[in-house]
C-alpha cells in the first residue's frame, strides 16, 4: 500500500476521530523497515507541526475545504510538511502527494494539491516569516497553551516553546542491580550503539540516536529500562532506606516503581496502585522483566478503603495525572487532543489525590508529588493550596539540578535540547500535630 496513503489514514484517526498516536501507531499496523520509518516520520511530523502547517494551508487556500474533504486537507498538510521539513526533492514531494489524491478517490483534488504545494515551494521564505510572527504558528502550539505558557513563564516562554518543538532523546535507566553503568556502556559500544553517561544521574544513559529496545544488550533480561532523566530523579528525592513501606500511586506503567526497587533493594512493603487495568498489566510485565516484585493493585488511589491495609507508609510517590505538557516532544498529539477546559478537571483530581493519600503517610514520612506538566495550576498552585490547608505538612527544599528552576513550592525541570523532559517535583514532610501547633 502507498505509504503516504497509510499516513493520511493514520492522521485521520488522530485529527478527526481524536485517537492518540500511541493507539494508532502500533507496530502491527505498519510495515517493516524504511516504509514504516517514513510513515512514522510523516505522521509524527504533521502532528508536531500541525498549527504551523495549518497556518500555511489557510494562507494558500482560496476557499476553505468542505468538512467531507478532511482527507484532502490532511493530505495537503502532509505535503506541506514534506516540503518544509524533509530532505526529499521538492518535485518528488509534490508529485507523490498529488498521486495520493487519486487513491483517496478524490481525483478532482489533484489540481488543488498540485497548485497549493507548488505555491508553497515558491513562497516558502515569506510564509515562514509570516508564521514566525505569531507564537502559535511559530512554535506550533494551540492558542490556549501558548497563552498559559506565556503567563506562567514570561521571558522564558520562547526557550520553553522552542524546546517543545524538538525531538526528545532516548534515555535509559541502567539497572545497577545487574551491572555497573561503565560495564553497560561498554556493552553498548560493542553493539555499535552510541551512548553517553548522564552528568548528574548515576543510573542514566542517553543514546546518540533512538533505537529499537531489542537492539540494546540485555534489555530483555533486565539490564536497563527506557526512562527519561527527569523521571529518574524521583528515587533520589524520596530518600529511600531498607524496611520502608512505599506506596506508588498512579503507578502504571511501572517505571518509577521499578526505579525505586532498583535503587533500594531492601524496601519493605511496596504497593503500586493504578486505576487502569490495561496499563497496570504493563507494570506487572515491567517488574517481571527486571526481576522485581511489588504488590500491584487495580484501584482508584483516592478510594483508599478499597485497597489500603491500614498500615501507614513511610514514603508515598504521587505521580499525578496531568496535562503532560512537559512531554509534548514525545507525544505531540497532546497539542491536538488536550483542551484548556481539561486543566481545571485535572487540578481537581490532583488535589483529591493529595488529600486522600496524605492520611496514609506516617509522621516524619515523605510524600513526593510529581507531574510532567509545565503549568503552574497543576504544580505549585496545587502544592501551595495543600500546604495552606494542612498544618502538619511542610515543604522540603529540593536541590537545583541542571535545567531546573526553583518555584515558590517545588522544583520545575524545563525541557532541554538533547536532555530531560519538562517535569515538576514537590517534596512534603509530615509533621506531628504537636510540632505543627
Amino acid at each position: 500500500m502507498n505509504s503516504r496513503l497509510v499516513a493520511v489514514r493514520l492522521l485521520q484517526e488522530v485529527l478527526v476521530r481524536g485517537k492518540s498516536l500511541t493507539e494508532v501507531m502500533s507496530d502491527d499496523q505498519l510495515a517493516d523497515g524504511e516504509e514504516a520509518s517514513f510513515i512514522r516520520m510523516l505522521v509524527f511530523g504533521v502532528i508536531r507541526w500541525h498549527e504551523r502547517l495549518r497556518f500555511w494551508l489557510n494562507s494558500l487556500l482560496e476557499h476553505p475545504l468542505r468538512a467531507k474533504d478532511r482527507d484532502v486537507e490532511i493530505l495537503l498538510l502532509a505535503g506541506l510538511f514534506q516540503l518544509a521539513y524533509s530532505t526529499r526533492p521538492a518535485h518528488a514531494c509534490v508529485n507523490e502527494t498529488v498521486a495520493v489524491a487519486r487513491l483517496l478517490n478524490k481525483a478532482w483534488a489533484s489540481g488543488l494539491v498540485n497548485g497549493v504545494l507548488r505555491r508553497f515551494a515558491r513562497q516558502a521564505d515569506s510564509l515562514r516569516r509570516q508564521a514566525d510572527l505569531r507564537p502559535e504558528s511559530r512554535y506550533s502550539l494551540p492558542s490556549w497553551l501558548a497563552a498559559r505558557l506565556q503567563k506562567d513563564h514570561g521571558a522564558a516562554f520562547d526557550a520553553i516553546a522552542g524546546a517543545l518543538c524538538l525531538q526528545a532523546p532516548m534515555t535509559l535507566r541502567v539497572n545497577l542491580r545487574k551491572q555497573s553503568r561503565a560495564d553497560f556502556l561498554l556493552a553498548m559500544d560493542e553493539a555499535g550503539i552510541g551512548a553517553e553517561a548522564h552528568p548528574e544521574l548515576g543510573t542514566a544513559v542517553t543514546l546518540t540516536r533512538p533505537c529499537d529496545v531489542h537492539e540494546i544488550p540485555g534489555f530483555l533480561t533486565g539490564s536497563c529500562s527506557v526512562q527519561d532523566a527527569a523521571a529518574q530523579w524521583c528515587t533520589h528525592w524520596l530518600d529511600l532506606a531498607p524496611g520502608q513501606r512505599l506506596l506508588d500511586a498512579c503507578a502504571a506503567p511501572g517505571g518509577k516503581t521499578a526505579a525505586c526497587l532498583e535503587a533500594e533493594p531492601g524496601l519493605g512493603k511496596v504497593i503500586a496502585v493504578d486505576i487502569d487495568g490495561d496499563r497496570q498489566a504493563r507494570t506487572i510485565d515491567t517488574l517481571a522483566r527486571l526481576g522485581l516484585s511489588a504488590d500491584t493493585r487495580i484501584a482508584d488511589a483516592q478510594q483508599t478503603t478499597g485497597w489500603w491495609d491500614g498500615e501507614p507508609f513511610d514514603r508515598i510517590l504521587v505521580d499525578a495525572p496531568c496535562s503532560a505538557t512537559g512531554v509534548i516532544r514525545r507525544h505531540p498529539d497532546i497539542k491536538i487532543l488536550r483542551r484548556d477546559s481539561d486543566i481545571a478537571a485535572l487540578h481537581k483530581v490532583q488535589t483529591g489525590l493529595l488529600e486522600s493519600l496524605w492520611e496514609l503517610l506516617a509522621v516524619d514520612g515523605l510524600l513526593l508529588y510529581a507531574t510532567c506538566s509545565l503549568l503552574s495550576s497543576e504544580n505549585e498552585a496545587v502544592i501551595g493550596s495543600f500546604l495552606n490547608r494542612h498544618r502538619d505538612a511542610e515543604g522540603v527544599e529540593l536541590p537545583p539540578i541542571q535545567g531546573s528552576e526553583a518555584r515558590r513550592h517545588g522544583l520545575l525541570l524545563l525541557p532541554q535540547e538533547g536532555g530531560h523532559d519538562g517535569f515538576y517535583y514537590a517534596l512534603l514532610r509530615k509533621k506531628s500535630m504537636e510540632s505543627s501547633v
